[in-house]
């Protein structure tokens, strides 16, 4: 008498599903390597809109997360995960830490506004006072005329934290030359910027 196998059906289910997983998986590699770079090129040129640059990435991450679930489902039936199971899972995460940092990194580049002083403005919303207080010193010595940095001296100036409003006024201070020190110091300051 020789026994049965108990899980006989469920395996022959999942092996006829492995085998379209390893091909969507090999598919989506292929595709992110092979026309990731031509999406750049459009998106760099505006022929696309920055927006495509994640879709290899979502695409092989969509793959990668069907072939961990498939992993995870053959390890309960089992009890255990099997090698193989493991390294492909893993080769294709590493794969995709390897892809998503230049995607981010290019879509950033192409979102970030044009021009030097547009994007020190974008960084004035940050919560934290020392990084807007840096931006201010940015502003007090970036080589632009002072209307493209008024603007965000302004907000320097009027914003709640002391250490913010410090470095505006010494961004003031140096870009016109003039010595601002007292507990009128950030009143003058405003003062100069709104003639600018």
């Amino acid at each position: 008498m020789t026994p049965e196998p108990v899980h006989s059906a469920p395996r022959n289910g999942r092996a006829a599903f492995r085998l379209p997983l390893l091909a969507a998986l090999v598919v989506a590699a292929g595709a992110a390597l092979l026309v990731q770079p031509r999406v750049v090129e459009a998106v760099r040129a505006e022929r696309l809109d920055p927006a495509w640059l994640a879709a290899a990435p979502a695409v092989f991450a969509l793959v990668v997360i069907l072939a961990a679930l498939d992993a995870w489902r053959g390890a309960r039936l089992r009890g255990h995960f099997r090698g193989p199971n493991v390294v492909a899972v893993a080769a294709a995460i590493a794969f995709l830490g390897l892809l998503l940092p230049d995607a981010l990194s290019e879509y950033r580049t192409r979102t970030s506004p044009e021009g030097a002083a547009a994007r020190d403005l974008v960084m004035l919303g940050h919560r934290d006072p020392r990084v807007r207080a840096l931006v201010m010193e940015l502003l007090g010595y970036r080589p632009v005329p002072q209307e493209q940095v008024a603007e965000g001296l302004k907000r320097g100036l009027a914003d709640a934290d002391p250490l913010v409003v410090e470095a505006a006024v010494a961004a003031v201070a140096h870009r016109s030359g003039v010595l601002l020190e007292g507990p009128d110091a950030a009143a003058r300051a405003a003062q100069i910027v709104a003639s600018w």
